[in-house]
């Protein structure tokens, strides 16, 4: 088992390395944080996200900051100052569904660590009706299958960004390969879209790596290779044969 992870470790490098050769430019464009400084390009929600943005605690973590950043933000936006800030650990302590908690850990559950996209779908579900959020019917959008039609996928994705960044009441949440973004390993990777600039199609990934440079701005072509990457089959044994994205509408009137 042991030399079996090693070799598809080493596949990943690989991957990794040779994907970093070919593409040279490094695609990712850093943007603050803070959120007064970026006012003329973000929407109302956007600043939310940026206000209430974490890091993951741990390596596998990156599906709880995620949440714990739309979430908090959701509660800040439509509620002030009455709500006190959710943790990551209270969310995984509280929202006890896909052995969640488990999958996280160092140690994760047997072969399973961190959530694939069904099981991420499942955990923000469960955590919006957990505190009592509002909302329509989650959409979970699977980028994983080869007979899918790319063309019609991907101005799909680009009409839902345009909805997305017109409308404070959605929510989109990405799960990509980051290497296709960043200089690193092709690894799956889980953080909220923080907002979509329409006339230059780009995409506001607001990505939780504890490591990584923060929040950063992706072109839209980019951004969906990120999402529908399947890691050439090498992680499709731990879950994880490919990427896409989980959105939502709250059920409240726009701000």
């Amino acid at each position: 088992m042991h030399l079996r992870r090693l070799k598809i470790f080493l596949a990943i490098g690989y991957q990794s390395l040779k994907y970093r050769l070919i593409n040279r430019q490094y695609v990712a464009k850093p943007v603050s944080v803070n959120p007064v400084a970026s006012h003329h390009e973000l929407s109302h929600r956007s600043k939310f996200l940026l206000v209430h943005y974490v890091h993951q605690f741990n390596d596998a973590a990156c599906s709880v900051a995620t949440v714990a950043t739309v979430l908090n933000a959701i509660m800040d936006m439509n509620h002030g100052n009455s709500h006190h800030t959710i943790s990551q650990k209270e969310i995984l302590n509280t929202v006890r569904v896909v052995d969640w908690k488990e999958r996280i850990m160092p140690s994760g559950r047997g072969t399973k660590r961190g959530l694939p996209l069904k099981e991420l779908g499942i955990a923000v579900e469960n955590t919006l009706k957990t505190y009592k959020i509002s909302f329509e019917k989650i959409s979970v959008t699977h980028l994983d299958h080869k007979d899918l039609d790319w063309p019609v996928e991907r101005e799909t994705l680009l009409n839902r960004l345009t909805a997305f960044e017109q409308s404070d009441n959605q929510y989109m949440i990405a799960h990509f390969n980051q290497g296709i973004f960043l200089k690193g390993l092709h690894l799956p990777h889980i953080s909220p879209v923080g907002a979509f600039k329409v006339n230059t199609k780009e995409v506001l990934v607001l990505d939780v790596d504890k490591d990584g440079p923060g929040p950063y701005w992706v072109p839209f072509d980019v951004f969906f290779k990120g999402l529908s990457n399947d890691f050439n089959g090498k992680l499709a044994d731990y879950g994880y044969t490919g990427g896409g994205y989980v959105q939502f509408q709250l059920n409240l009137p726009p701000k």
